[in-house]
């Protein structure tokens, strides 16, 4: 989760620290392009960090997967569609890195203790056990539990799949409007003109003009 998270936090608000976002305004790529070319290197990350622990755990620590390895790859897309969509809001309403490394552990510190993997759920406050239900990485540690403890099928598991899904729309829908937003208020002209006309007259090119 953190490293899903992290890393996406930090892909769109790292282009508009450094002034690169600008020049990807002025590409002819789309705003779901470019919400696509960020995320979709770290979740085939998040795949192949599941595929080797699972690896490891299986010949290593000799743990039995009793369970559907294509429902656990299935499960675990649908976490990563949420983490990457939080991760990929925090970055898009942050203004610096710095702003967004913060946002991503308050919201990750909070997910891991309200998860169950260091305190049980059941010996929480009735209040923090409500908290709870709002948190994905909750879902996929009863998922993962269930793949080695006892035969996780589609009937079990699909209840727990409906908060990733719910998670992701309302994550991922924000972030895009954001982008959105920014692609309609960008230069006319692309940086291809403005070079045409730099080096045809000898002098800089116009300036863009937002629309």
């Amino acid at each position: 989760m953190l490293t899903s998270l992290l890393l996406t936090s930090m892909a769109i608000v790292r282009e508009r620290e450094i002034g690169t976002m600008e020049q990807l305004m002025v590409t002819p790529i789309r705003p779901a392009e470019l919400i696509l070319g960020k995320t979709l290197p770290f979740a085939l990350i998040g795949f192949f960090d599941v595929a080797l622990i699972t690896t490891a755990a299986v010949f290593w620590f000799t743990v039995p997967i009793r369970g559907s390895l294509l429902l656990l790859f299935g499960a675990t897309a649908l976490y990563l569609l949420s983490t990457l969509g939080i991760g990929l809001f925090i970055s898009t309403v942050s203004k610096t890195q710095q702003q967004a490394l913060m946002s991503t552990f308050f919201f990750y510190l909070p997910a891991v203790l309200l998860s169950g993997f260091m305190f049980p759920i059941a010996n929480m406050p009735v209040a923090v056990q409500y908290l709870t239900y709002v948190n994905p990485l909750r879902y996929f540690l009863v998922i993962i539990r269930g793949f080695s403890s006892r035969v996780t099928g589609r009937p079990s598991s699909g209840p727990r799949c409906w908060p990733w899904r719910s998670w992701a729309l309302s994550s991922l829908r924000p972030a895009r409007s954001a982008s959105r937003n920014g692609w309609n208020n960008r230069p006319a002209c692309s940086l291809l003109q403005m070079r045409s006309e730099r080096s045809a007259r000898g002098r800089p090119g116009r300036v863009c003009q937002s629309r």
